[in-house]
């Protein structure tokens, strides 16, 4: 007689995941693909997850939820929530403190959002998990928040503030001033007394980049302006805030479509032609 085949249970919570805590205030986990059970846990940070993978039903704060396919939840802090069987699905998860968030957030319940709504989240968490430095981080988790007030998905006073242009206009000068030591985003928005999720958005509004990028941005100027009075390139990565030799031969590449060696090499054919040509003027 055939014994009966034996169902295999889900894995429990974080079993086999991938888990990383890029800075202090957050806590990132990525998951492939699988069936999961979590019993009922209670966290104090703001949850939000990107599964991919069927619907499913959950519990939280005492309600039966269906997490729809393919879908984000927002999970407020304090929520007591538990699922019995995810399905097989995959995804990643980020965990905010409440030390990162804006002290007016609310939500008041977990809620689910379409993909759509954080078309960039993925890239993002998977950047955090990379390695990215923690100024990287700040913005990219500032940035995330942002897009969900922005999709109606969470609220905050300080996120509705459109904040003062000169905030922006002095952020820039600060940036310029201090292109060599970038500083984080909290330390740059109580400089210019500003909101670091409102002067994170009067960034990427107005100028497209992050107040990092944009600082790399600078960074990349000074340097080619040295580059162009001859300075060496070790000297330079030294003097602007590069790791090292390498680390600003690969930024300038990428942000000029050229090393710094052939950028001067370039530089000084143009002058000593320039050079050549005055002198037959005069001769």
């Amino acid at each position: 007689m055939t014994a009966p085949p034996v169902e295999s249970s889900p894995s429990v919570a974080l079993d086999g995941c991938v888990l990383r805590r890029p800075i202090e205030d957050v806590e990132l986990v990525l998951a492939e693909a699988a069936e999961r059970s979590f019993p009922a846990r209670e966290a104090d940070t703001l949850g939000i997850c990107l599964k991919r993978g069927p619907a499913h039903s959950l519990v939280a704060d005492g309600r039966s939820l269906i997490y729809p396919a393919d879908a984000i939840s927002i999970r407020p802090p304090d929520c007591v929530w538990s699922v019995a069987n995810t399905g097989p699905v995959a995804f990643l998860s980020l965990d905010v403190a409440r030390s990162f968030l804006p002290e007016s957030l609310r939500v008041d319940r977990m809620t689910f959002v379409p993909a759509s709504v954080l078309p960039g989240f993925a890239a993002a968490v998977r950047a955090m998990a990379g390695g990215d430095a923690p100024q990287a981080v700040d913005e990219a988790v500032a940035g995330v928040l942002a897009d969900l007030h922005q999709g109606a998905a969470i609220a905050a006073r300080e996120l509705d503030d459109a904040g003062r242009p000169a905030a922006l206009r002095r952020a820039r000068r600060v940036l310029a001033e201090r292109a060599a030591d970038c500083p984080t985003l909290d330390h740059l928005a109580a400089e210019v007394g500003a909101n670091k999720f409102v002067l994170l958005r009067q960034f990427k509004r107005e100028l497209g980049v992050t107040p990092r990028q944009y600082a790399v941005l600078m960074r990349l100027a000074r340097a080619r302006e040295a580059l162009a009075r001859g300075a060496h390139i070790a000297e330079i990565a030294a003097r602007w805030g590069f790791a090292d030799q390498a680390h600003l031969t690969r930024q300038f590449r990428a942000a000029f479509g050229l090393t710094p060696g052939r950028y001067a090499r370039q530089v000084r054919s143009a002058s000593a032609s320039r050079t050549r040509a005055a002198r037959r003027r005069r001769g």
